[in-house]
């Protein structure tokens, strides 16, 4: 249990995103998934105890949650690759940013939380575009994985090549604003994930969740955009979706197929 720190891991509670695979093993490839910002393997552990087949690729810069992460595949002899880097839109280092050695919202983008990181000086670390790693043989309609606390527009813009190529279905995490004082900076990084989706021709959809827990998924909603002026604290389980693209025809379909999802 590596001094009780893999307890949060091996002991959660079954998340929403094998019910998803479950929902798009019809429009995807869920025998591959790419987990950018996989901390200590939270999602790894979901999804590859869901289906043990998976081939999965993780990503993630914190060192110490680096190293769980290896830990919790070794232990379970999961199929995995995995990456002590971040993605992002270049080749570069950047400075990390965390309260805590296994912090799950480690940021390279402080000024989402700027009040959490005052006294906080950060360390750096490696990012490269996905484009420029060598994952072999990436499937069609892979599911791609986005949990990068800010900097998604930067992952997506590094990952370019291979979304235009492959078509991934992607999860993504989209964070409201953390207090009424940054709302205007997060409205803006929100119509810069528009643009960059409509440029990609993709289509958006809300995966709502229970409000308590956020492990449960209630609802999915096709939307046009995402919701501004918001500010986490008061819509925390509002900030994860689905980005499809629209060539999927019958993709819409999964909305009328959400009511009682949990219970699948």
């Amino acid at each position: 249990m590596h001094e009780g720190k893999l307890e949060s891991v091996l002991l959660m509670e079954e998340g929403y995103k094998a019910v998803l695979l479950s929902l798009l093993k019809k429009y995807a490839d869920i025998t591959c998934f790419v987990d950018i910002g996989a901390n200590c393997g939270q999602t790894m552990l979901e999804v590859c105890s869901w289906n043990r087949e998976i081939i999965y690729y993780g990503f993630e810069p914190n060192p110490e949650a680096f190293g769980l992460l290896q830990k919790v595949s070794a232990c379970n002899k999961f199929n995995s690759t995995l990456f002590p880097w971040a993605c992002g839109d270049a080749s570069k280092p950047l400075k990390i940013y965390r309260t805590s050695e296994l912090d799950a919202g480690a940021t390279v983008v402080p000024e989402i939380r700027p009040d959490t990181y005052a006294s906080v000086s950060g360390f750096w670390i490696a990012t490269y575009p996905l484009d420029k790693v060598a994952i072999p043989d990436l499937p069609s309609g892979f599911i791609l994985k986005i949990d990068v606390e800010g900097s998604e527009l930067e992952v997506l813009r590094g990952a370019l090549t291979t979304i235009h190529a492959k078509r991934p279905i992607i999860l993504c995490e989209v964070l409201h604003a953390h207090r009424e004082s940054e709302i205007p900076a997060n409205d803006a990084r929100k119509r810069k994930l528009e643009s960059i989706l409509d440029q990609l021709n993709y289509t958006l959809y809300l995966c709502v969740l229970d409000l308590d827990t956020r492990v449960s998924l209630l609802e999915i909603q096709a939307v046009s955009e995402f919701p501004k002026n918001q500010v986490w604290s008061r819509s925390p389980h509002t900030c994860d979706y689905i980005f499809a693209p629209k060539e999927i025809q019958d993709f819409a379909k999964i909305t009328l197929e959400s009511t009682g999802v949990a219970s699948i």
